[in-house]
């Protein structure tokens, strides 16, 4: 299996770009699928009462939530779930569209160090002059800052069309 994990700032398209490439390896015969790391997380929310808004308040939750789990079970936890989930379908590539931490990076890491993945591949997306609308908490989060210098495989900069990010994707990523 091969893994290939977005990450980057809140609402900079990780997300969209999983989604843009997901179609592509499957018209390769690959069965691909996107596995959050936070989709533990947000079930444990909502059986606690949220909507399922990423607003300011729901934000929040989720960020605060997942350190008394990751505290009682492990800081890779959530990443230990998600390649579970990937291995129990049988897939040939894992697109994890929320990578946020060296703990989550260093656990593929070490998957593919043993030899028990393909490969990790690591895609920041970045989004030059985005401004954001969350609170300065919620930006100054460990979510959200943790990553800040770490040294990606590939850095795609989302600054124009749907058609163009995937482009940029298909190039870097040579599918």
């Amino acid at each position: 299996m091969k893994v290939i994990g977005f990450s980057g700032k809140a609402r900079h398209g990780k997300t969209t770009a999983a989604q843009l490439i997901k179609p592509l390896l499957e018209e390769k015969g690959l069965k691909a699928e996107i596995i959050p790391l936070a989709k533990r997380m947000k079930e444990q929310a909502k059986m606690l009462g949220w909507d399922g808004s990423k607003d300011e308040r729901g934000r929040r939750l989720l960020q605060e939530i997942s350190w008394p789990v990751k505290h009682y079970f492990g800081i890779d936890i959530y990443a230990k779930w998600c390649y579970e989930q990937a291995v129990e379908q049988n897939l040939d590539v894992l697109l994890i569209d929320d990578v946020r931490m060296m703990a989550e990076i260093d656990y593929f890491n070490s998957l593919a160090n043993k030899g028990e993945i393909e490969s990790f591949d690591l895609v920041r997306i970045e989004r030059p002059g985005f401004v954001s609308d969350l609170n300065a908490q919620a930006l100054a989060d460990v979510s959200e800052t943790e990553l800040d210098t770490y040294s990606f495989d590939y850095v795609i900069v989302n600054d124009g069309t749907l058609d163009e990010l995937k482009e940029k994707l298909v190039k870097e990523l040579a599918l």
